[in-house]
């Protein structure tokens, strides 16, 4: 419900109260259970979202402040930390279960899961690279 909070019309208008919010969620999901849950898997499409957001945004750079262009970085960050760390906490079985029952979320499925995915196979190298 935290991550919620972030589309309010007056955080939206207090930008790094929205990168504390994110923040608090991320440490929040590091001690949450490795379980399915409805929460678990609504933050983790809204989670998306954001990602999307932040994406976008960074492709219309041209035009932007170097404030806003740097607020856009930190926030990426920092939905990609959480983002990791909320998908891990749901096999992703019940992931592909639950989003195909909502077609609505099948295109946030499989970018979600292609990301996980990116994400462990850059701990892994990062990993292997230190042995070599």
């Amino acid at each position: 419900m935290l991550i919620k909070h972030i589309d309010h019309k007056t955080v939206l208008k207090e930008p790094n109260m929205q990168l504390d919010i994110v923040e608090v969620a991320t440490s929040l999901a590091q001690y949450a259970k490795v379980q399915p849950s409805v929460s678990i898997i609504g933050a983790v499409s809204d989670m998306m979202r954001h990602l999307r957001k932040t994406i976008h945004c960074s492709l219309d750079n041209s035009n932007s402040d170097t404030d806003v262009i740097n607020w856009n970085k930190n926030f990426r960050e920092v939905v990609d930390k959480c983002l990791v760390l909320l998908a891990n906490k749901v096999p992703p079985q019940v992931l592909i279960k639950f989003m195909s029952k909502h077609s609505q979320y099948l295109k946030y499925l499989l970018f979600c899961w292609c990301y996980v995915l990116i994400n462990r196979l850059e701990k892994q190298i990062q990993f292997l690279m230190l042995w070599l």
